[in-house]
């Protein structure tokens, strides 16, 4: 048993502002008042059970995804975070992310995330293309966010993941690799580039929305990969890709 890996830890949110059309995720629109502590509570009685099987392994990163984590109040998270600690060791140097939507008002609590003890940030670019974005039912205007992207180490915080999709609506073969150059560019830690499914019980399912054939989905892939090993990254997931730490 002593030769058994670490365990990492997903902690689902199950709330979002509003469903993306291409999600089949475990997610409700969010409501006036979202249950945090009754959630949360339910979250911690698995926990407890589930760690009763662990062997006694070492948890070494946590993710917080969704959803929208960030819709919980910073109590909330704190709450989440103190009694996981209270029930199993969680090392100073477990890697802890949470999930965020590339709004400034999202991005104004990461410092209050950092202080309870988060050090990786995941933000859900999707694509820097205006006419996509609109297909996609995102805030066609993310210059603002770049700006903060661009000036997070005036906060040291260092270690971030951008999302960028590919394969979307209408994409060429240039704009695609547009998307991927201007996330490069932006220098983060992390970046998890994939291709957008058609998932059953979507909209965009539903409505039959066109995507890109496979031949240029192939093209994307085999010069985004070139793209990214030449900028530095390493994939050590099928879309995970990280530079190696300073």
């Amino acid at each position: 048993m002593s030769n058994l890996p670490p365990l990492s830890l997903y902690i689902h949110i199950p709330w979002c502002t509003r469903i993306c059309p291409y999600c089949n995720f475990n997610v409700f629109k969010k409501k006036q008042n979202i249950q945090e502590k009754k959630y949360i509570e339910h979250l911690l009685k698995d926990f407890k059970n589930d760690i009763l099987l662990s062997s006694n392994r070492k948890i070494k990163t946590i993710f917080i995804g969704g959803g929208t984590p960030s819709l919980l109040s910073k109590k909330s998270i704190k709450y989440l975070l103190d009694s996981i600690r209270e029930i199993t060791f969680i090392s100073k140097f477990s890697e802890i992310t949470i999930e965020s939507n590339s709004t400034i008002s999202e991005i104004k609590k990461f410092l209050d995330y950092k202080k309870l003890g988060i050090n990786r940030f995941s933000i859900g670019m999707q694509t820097f293309n205006k006419k996509q974005l609109k297909i996609l039912k995102k805030d066609p205007n993310n210059k603002t966010i770049l700006n903060t992207i661009k000036n997070f180490k005036n906060f040291k915080i260092n270690n971030i993941n951008l999302e960028l999709m590919y394969g979307l609506p209408q994409q060429t073969l240039k704009t695609a690799l547009l998307d991927l150059t201007s996330i490069i560019q932006l220098n983060s830690q992390h970046i998890s580039w994939y291709p957008l499914y058609l998932e059953p019980h979507t909209p965009f399912y539903s409505n039959k929305i066109m995507l890109p054939n496979h031949d240029i989905l192939w093209d994307i892939y085999v010069q985004g990969e070139k793209m990214l090993k030449q900028a530095g990254y390493k994939k050590y997931a099928i879309s995970s890709y990280s530079k190696k730490k300073i």
